[in-house]
């Protein structure tokens, strides 16, 4: 198998470090603008699978011999391409997934339905941590109950040595943390579609040690796609982010302030305020620092007649035999893990949809176990509350 990765930086890096392990994938295609991004990621993989291809990946002819050649091509750069590089991937017969995340670059691929279905292939968008595995876990839990209630997803990425007075590291991308924290949230309640505004509905949420008490709140791009296919068929569903206590009041502070405005400072320079945020916050929260993956899905509803809840936990701890950080293991064995299903020719039918309603679950955490990242599932009698601690 062939795959084509877009992009040798944070995370197409742990993309291509994921699929270089598995066996089936015989050949991997690197391709990115900057030739110092693509000899680093030779130094740290030394596998006789990767192929480097120095190239800007808005120039699309220099794409198509490669997509030719390929299985599956996975878009690891910004998503604002996604769009374009579906579109080519669809035109050339191949598969397409990414890591998705932003409503409005996943909305314009989702316009592609009919087009993939012609071409026989399947475009999955969203298949990183979240959205994407936790989603994927959420519909495989719920698909196990007769009758669903609620359904509560938390996730998010903290320091495992918190620096105060911000205690946050911006692990990937400072442009797709402000659009989480500016961009409505999706939600459902009562069983109808709910927009929230981010960084509100902040809640207390407990772990075992070491971490305790945290604090969980609403951001944006988890369910946009999932929620409203939902309508009708679960009356509570939210996701929200999990960070250390006050984080969302300092960013809210920073909002409020007009930092994430898009709006010129003055007419002596083209920068934006957000500009100027995404870059301090690169500098001030940026750097490798070590992390934690903290993930915990809650479902409550009717099974065998009784109130059941099942609940899915994960925890991942920066590890250096896993390649150091915690995020970029689980978001590379999560595309990795969807690449390579779609590669395999293992999900019937073609079209456009995120991975929680197309890849068979079993088979995604069965690969998912091959990278060592194992959710926990647990029964219990009653509902349960997501917000507290469970051994």
């Amino acid at each position: 198998m062939v795959i084509t990765v877009i992009g040798a930086g944070t995370m197409g890096s742990a993309v291509v470090s994921a699929l270089a392990q598995k066996t089936e994938v015989s050949h991997i295609h690197v391709c990115d603008a900057r030739p110092g991004a693509l000899q680093t990621l030779q130094n740290q993989l030394h596998t006789h699978k990767i192929r480097t291809h120095e190239l800007d990946a808005r120039h699309l002819s220099q794409l198509k011999p490669l997509l030719f050649a390929s299985r599956v091509v996975v878009n690891c750069i910004a998503s604002e391409m996604s769009p374009v590089l579906a579109q080519l991937a669809i035109e050339e017969g191949v598969h397409f997934c990414d890591l998705g995340g932003y409503r409005s670059a996943v909305e314009r691929v989702m316009e592609l339905d009919e087009s993939a279905k012609t071409a026989g292939v399947w475009v999955v968008p969203n298949c990183g941590l979240a959205p994407g595995l936790v989603n994927i876990l959420c519909m495989h839990g719920m698909n196990k109950f007769d009758k669903v209630e609620s359904a509560y997803l938390r996730a998010g990425t903290i320091p495992l040595a918190p620096n105060p007075p911000l205690n946050f590291a911006s692990f990937f991308s400072a442009e797709k943390l402000i659009e989480e924290y500016t961009e409505p949230a999706f939600s459902l309640e009562g069983g109808e579609v709910v927009m929230q505004t981010p960084l509100t509905s902040v809640e207390p949420i407990h772990f075992t040690e070491p971490f305790g008490e945290l604090e969980s709140f609403y951001v944006s791009g988890v369910l946009a796609q999932m929620a409203p296919r939902m309508v009708g068929k679960v009356q509570k569903l939210d996701f929200k982010a999990i960070r250390y206590p006050h984080h969302a009041r300092q960013m809210s502070f920073l909002m409020a302030l007009g930092f994430a405005e898009k709006r010129m400072i003055d007419v002596g320079t083209h920068l934006t305020y957000r500009d100027v945020l995404t870059r301090r916050i690169r500098k001030r929260m940026g750097g490798d620092v070590k992390d934690a993956v903290l993930l915990r899905v809650v479902i409550n509803g009717i099974k065998d007649g009784k109130e059941r809840s099942l609940v899915y936990q994960l925890r991942e701890d920066y590890d250096e035999a896993k390649g150091g950080s915690a995020v970029k293991h689980c978001m590379g064995a999560s595309v990795a893990a969807v690449a390579t299903i779609l590669g395999r020719g293992a999900v019937s039918g073609a079209g456009v949809a995120t991975p929680e309603f197309v890849l068979p679950p079993d088979l995604y955490l069965q690969d998912l176990a091959t990278y060592g990242l194992l959710p926990e599932a647990t029964w219990y009698e009653g509902f349960q509350n997501v917000n507290l601690a469970f051994s």
